[in-house]
């Protein structure tokens, strides 16, 4: 996305059929696969934010510490399957999403997700466990009025991902039992790279949400998001996290 490109998203932002509900606060998801910079953007956006006087939230996935025990005890007695991890990263969800996400909407706030339903419904599917979980849970909470979508190549993103020092974790047995793959890390991000693409056909064309696709790494999408929170958000407020 080139300057021209970043103002014509800022122009369509304003059009009453993209138009925020203030009044209800702003949800606003960030996704894309591991590596991708999603949280770099979040950051970026809310230095933006601040400046301007802006009350926020940032919410992380999975970010229920005693869940995240629970699918690391389970992961080490080889008892975590696919549909238990999907339940587990849904009830983490949730739990962030009654705690953190609705009451900071209902006070008018803007929420910013670093994650939000599509990861599980991306991740479902890669790992194996399926739609039906996710179709069901995901009809329960609010969509956002924004996704940020990052399409950038896997092997980029496992690039950063590897120079963080961290390992891919997911659940994907039969990948995992792959003697033939080489890098197994990399052959499922390319699974959730395809997810997302699927996911992202299917919903760009939702009236309610409005997806912007960003596939260049050095895009700086938090200037046009920010524009549009501006437009829409003009009474000064202090800036809070929640994480």
């Amino acid at each position: 996305m080139n300057a021209r490109q970043g103002a014509s998203q800022v122009l369509k932002m304003r059009e009453g059929k993209w138009a925020a509900n203030a009044s209800a606060g702003m949800l606003i998801a960030f996704e894309g696969i591991s590596g991708c910079g999603k949280s770099e953007s979040i950051r970026r956006l809310s230095v933006q934010l601040d400046k301007q006087g802006i009350d926020y939230v940032i919410v992380e996935w999975n970010a229920i510490e005693s869940i995240r025990r629970i699918v690391d005890r389970l992961e080490s007695m080889g008892l975590l399957t696919s549909v238990v991890y999907s339940l587990l990263q849904w009830l983490s969800f949730i739990i962030s999403y009654y705690r953190q996400i609705a009451p900071a909407l209902k006070k008018k706030q803007i929420v910013l997700a670093d994650r939000y339903i599509y990861t599980a419904m991306t991740r479902d599917k890669a790992n194996g466990a399926g739609r039906f979980i996710s179709g069901l849970l995901s009809l329960w909470v609010r969509k956002p009025e924004w996704v940020v979508y990052y399409e950038l190549p896997p092997e980029i993103c496992l690039e950063r991902i590897r120079k963080r020092g961290k390992a891919l974790f997911h659940t994907n047995r039969k990948l995992k039992a792959d003697q033939s793959l080489q890098d197994k890390e990399l052959a499922y991000l390319k699974l959730l790279h395809a997810e997302y693409g699927h996911l992202y056909q299917r919903a760009k064309h939702q009236r309610k949400t409005r997806w912007i696709r960003i596939q260049d790494a050095d895009t700086h999408s938090d200037v046009v998001i920010a524009q549009h929170i501006f437009s829409n958000f003009n009474e000064p407020k202090n800036s809070m996290t929640a994480g």
